[in-house]
């Protein structure tokens, strides 16, 4: 601010030298200042003018004007108008006058005097005159004239005014020439502007005072700026000293000059006194690359410990904290006017942050483990959607921002673009979409949820779409909504169902009284089945089998049917629909006679003529189903009917009744001679069949048409009806004897079972009474062994014996103990070859026979339990050694079959004997005369919970060949 006010002072003293120079020229010329009492009241550029003058202050600025313009050079003028420093020219000798008067009458201290006199200002300021303004001066004000101005004197002046008055009144009376300061004055609006102001008599008036010049500067930004730069000081005091950092401030020689209480804080020091030994310079901490960077005026980072106990103990340091904490120290030259005179130090404890940021690099691994497996779950959630044509989305309810995912696009039927709330609402069916929204709504005020809806849309490309809704809302703490989070699934297909399904739910349930009631009402022409002369079809048949059959189709198709002999003649005849009663007799009337024979062939009965001649004939004369389209749009299906290798009828059914169109119906109304409404009448009490109920129907015709064959068949050949029938029962029988002998089966597998586990509980309870006398004989065959009968040979080989069979018996305890335990295996990758080399290695016998092994891949990789996989392996080696009579050749060999790893083991021994192989898994059978039975159940218990199995399979060459298969898994 003292920078800008000196600029200030330097540019009016700038301003003063030019009028000085251009004054000197002007003052001869210039006219005699105005008579005293000419009542023009003004003070400088303060405005300042006595209420009960401004008329005469109006007044005076005419004359003023003209004051101005009679001035001396041009030159002097011109830049006293167009100075961009607001300038006043006044008068102020009648003032000197009047003090020199008070002077006279023995006023010394003027500034008391005036201070005294309030009214002695006010008159001095009454004998002032104003000379000029300039252009600057009027915009200061506010003022578009000189007029202007001078006329609102009054308007501008502050009590502020009359303090810098007052002190001019005072320079006048102690001789000064100049009075400089800052006050306010306001704009003609009454806006108030900040200025500086200059008071300065100008040359070669000093004595008379006829010439003053008063400038003014507006300092409104200036003040602004000095406001901040105060503000901004205590800020900077204030945050030095609250700052939660410790700051300290070195000058260039390191030495300490100052802190801030957080620095004691942090040290846990009462005082400075430890520390205004300490340079800067010194601090084991600044490397030489730092010291060398903040000599080249760069600041430089430092991160350090300290160790409170080890300053304590080495320094004296008279801290009252301990341990080590961590330390962030920011150093940045401190500058003045680009010249660095100290250096100021920022040191932030960052214990907590270093401890954070391992726990924060904790935290970010358990999220990427997190990222990962919600990865993983976004993937499975879209391949879900994709699968069931559903999306998820949310929308936020006050500012209807939406989201959804990728399958929404597909769900919606719309481009990949940025989903909007009246997105959804313009696909919305027109048809749904007040009740939608009133449904959206009413889950705003209702809140909670789940909601569940369900919608049509209307896709870009036209097709309707069902959509179902389930709708959860997200609430704040107090109850109010935020947000909908829901799914949208598209369900058409399952709408088309349910819609079919209804249809079918219609067509079953409809009352087949209605059906059966329409035999009973017969045309108005009679029953044609009467005139039935072939017979066969009907004889065989019977009326009341082909009238099921017949409502059967009906209830499906609900049109008419007839069923003919191979001759034409009627043998069953249905007439349900209205469409079909009316066209019937309509074209009945068209034949001109009572006598139905006669209209049979007449070749008008034109219903008749589509269902036989165009249509049942065909497919009898042709052997195969035959579809023909009616004249009146209706298609006709007839299948002929066979027993055996003859046709002996068929059946004809109308598929459906055709929906109402002008052009057709006129066309069906002028050749049936009918009116149009009666036919769209009869047409629109027909409820449409859907496609495949009616291929539905068409296969049942196919079906009757076989059975009434069959029945005519069977009628034909009773016998062999009969035949198969006895066949019929055998096979019951047969089936009955299957399902008796594998209940017997099962039967015994449970006693097995059960045999089993009572002696897993036998094996269990006497095992540690059984291992403690076989310990005790064979602690007692070793120290005999060793101590007692080490020189007697026979003696050895008994004890040997001893040894033998307490081992071997000890397997036995364990095998059954193994079986009953049930051990499920902990698999894990391991290869083969490396189980296969264990078990040869840990079982006895084995350097008595020669090995072979096959295994391809190599490695051969199974996921397996590794010790349970060893013993079935042990226990096959062990068997094939024993079988062998310890010499032989053992084979392995292991390969993969479509997914299922395959390893076989065989031996060159005597073999299984037939009558063991069906048992010989079972706990407690064995064909050897010292085994027990167990070793091969215990290798199927553990391949079964490996989810394989192990069987004995025919061997081309002599000897036994056991097969594991195991379920491939790749690791």
């Amino acid at each position: 601010m003292r920078s800008e006010i000196e600029e200030l002072r330097r540019r009016l003293a700038e301003t003063e030298e030019v009028f000085e120079a251009l004054c000197s020229g002007a003052m001869d010329d210039s006219p005699e200042p105005a008579a005293p009492g000419t009542n023009v009241v003004s003070s400088g550029d303060m405005g300042v003018s006595s209420e009960n003058t401004i008329d005469e202050t109006r007044c005076a600025a005419t004359t003023s004007g003209r004051f101005a313009s009679n001035q001396g050079t041009d030159s002097y003028y011109a830049f006293f108008e167009n100075s961009p420093v607001p300038l006043w020219e006044d008068n102020y000798s009648h003032i000197k006058d009047f003090i020199e008067a008070r002077r006279r009458e023995g006023v010394e201290d003027f500034r008391d005097y005036f201070g005294k006199h309030p009214d002695a200002v006010k008159t001095c300021a009454g004998l002032l005159q104003i000379v000029d303004v300039n252009f600057a001066a009027m915009r200061l004000h506010g003022a578009d004239s000189k007029e202007m101005l001078l006329g609102n004197l009054s308007a501008i002046f502050t009590e502020d005014s009359w303090r810098v008055f007052g002190e001019q009144l005072v320079a006048i009376a102690e001789k000064r020439s100049v009075v400089e300061a800052e006050c306010v004055t306001q704009t003609i609006d009454g806006v108030e502007v900040p200025v500086y102001l200059k008071w300065a008599v100008l040359p070669g008036a000093e004595e008379t005072l006829e010439r003053v010049q008063v400038a003014t500067w507006d300092i409104t930004d200036h003040r602004r700026v000095q406001q901040q730069l105060v503000e901004s000081e205590e800020k900077f005091r204030s945050l030095y000293e609250q700052s939660p950092v410790a700051i300290q401030l070195y000058d260039l020689r390191g030495n300490l000059i100052r802190v801030n209480p957080k620095t004691l804080e942090l040290f846990g020091l009462e005082n400075l006194d430890f520390l205004t030994n300490f340079n800067f310079w010194d601090d084991p901490k600044l490397s030489p690359e730092a010291g060398a960077e903040l000599k080249k005026g760069n600041s430089v980072q430092i991160s350090a410990e300290f160790d409170f106990d080890s300053a304590k103990e080495q320094l004296q340091f008279p801290t009252n904290r301990s341990g080590t904490i961590d330390l962030d120290m920011h150093v940045v030259p401190f500058r003045i006017n680009d010249e660095t005179i100290g250096y100021v130090v920022e040191i932030l404890e960052t214990t907590a942050q270093k401890q954070a940021e391992r726990e924060l690099i904790r935290l970010a691994e358990e999220r990427q483990l997190a990222l990962n497996e919600l990865s993983e779950n976004q993937r499975i959630r879209e391949q879900a959607e994709y699968i069931a044509r559903a999306g998820s989305w949310e929308l936020n309810i006050a500012t209807r921002d939406l989201k959804w995912s990728s399958s929404m696009y597909e769900v919606f039927g719309v481009r990949f673009q940025k989903p909007t709330f009246d997105l959804v609402r313009s696909l919305i069916h027109p048809d749904d979409l007040p009740w939608w929204e009133e449904n959206v709504e009413h889950m705003t005020r209702k809140g909670s949820g789940p909601f569940e809806y369900d919608y049509r849309i209307v896709r870009p490309d036209g097709a309707i779409a069902w959509i179902h809704s389930v709708v959860e809302v997200v609430c704040n703490d107090i109850g109010g909504p935020l947000k909908f989070v829901g799914m949208a699934q598209d369900i058409t297909e399952r709408k088309s169902t349910e819609e079919e399904l209804r249809r079918i739910e219609w067509l079953l349930t409809k009352s087949m009284s209605g059906i059966m009631q329409e035999f009973d009402r017969q045309p108005a022409y009679g029953d044609l089945t009467e005139l039935n002369e072939c017979r066969l079809i009907a004889d065989a048949v019977g009326r009341e089998s082909l009238h099921d059959i017949a409502v059967e189709l009906m209830s499906l198709l609900g049109t008419s049917i007839s069923v003919y002999e191979s001759n034409g003649d009627y043998a069953c005849r249905l007439l349900y629909s209205d469409w079909c009663r009316c066209l019937d007799q309509s074209s009945r009337d068209l034949c001109d006679t009572i006598d139905n024979r006669e209209a049979l062939r007449s070749g008008k009965w034109i219903h008749h003529l589509q269902s036989w001649d165009h249509a049942a004939a065909s497919a009898i004369e042709c052997g195969r189903p035959v579809n023909h389209v009616s004249s009146c749009g209706s298609r006709v299906y007839a299948v002929p009917i066979r027993a055996g290798d003859d046709v002996v009828g068929a059946i004809s059914v109308w598929e459906r009744v055709p929906k109402f169109h002008s052009e057709l119906f006129n066309k069906i109304a002028k050749e049936y001679r009918v009116d149009v409404e009666v036919l769209r009448q009869a047409a629109s009490s027909y409820k449409a069949r859907p496609k495949y109920i009616i291929e539905m129907a068409k296969e049942h015709v196919a079906s009757s048409a076989r059975l009434i064959g069959e029945i005519v068949e069977r009628r034909r050949s009773e016998a062999k009806y009969r035949a198969t029938q006895q066949q019929l029962l055998e096979q019951q029988n047969e089936a009955k004897l299957r399902v008796e002998a594998e209940l017997e089966l099962t039967q015994q597998k449970l006693v097995r079972k059960t045999r089993l586990a009572a002696v897993g509980q036998l094996s269990g309870s006497i095992a540690h009474e059984l291992r403690n006398p076989l310990g005790a004989l064979r602690t007692a065959a070793y120290y005999l062994k060793n101590y007692g009968l080490n020189d007697d040979a026979k003696s050895r080989r008994f004890l040997d014996v001893i040894d033998r069979q307490t081992a071997r018996a000890d397997q036995i305890i364990n095998n059954l103990l193994e079986m009953t335990r049930a051990k499920e295996p902990v698999t894990e990758q391991v290869d083969l070859r490396d189980i296969l080399d264990d078990a040869l290695s840990s079982t006895e016998g084995v350097s008595g026979v020669k090995v072979s092994v096959v295994i391809e891949p190599d490695p051969f990789m199974l996921h397996v339990d590794a010790g349970q996989f060893r013993q079935v392996l042990s226990n096959l080696i062990r068997n094939a050694i024993q079988a062998m009579g310890g010499k032989g050749q053992i084979s392995f060999n292991a390969t993969c079959h479509e997914s299922v790893n395959v390893i076989c083991v065989r031996d060159i021994g005597p073999g299984i004997p037939e009558e063991l192989r069906d048992n010989l898994f079972e706990p407690l059978v064995t064909s050897k005369a010292t085994g027990t039975g167990l070793g091969l159940s215990i290798c199927r218990q553990i391949v079964q919970r490996h989810g394989g199995q192990i069987d004995v399979i025919e061997n081309e060459k002599p000897g036994a060949c056991f097969r594991i298969s195991l379920p491939f898994q790749d690791a």
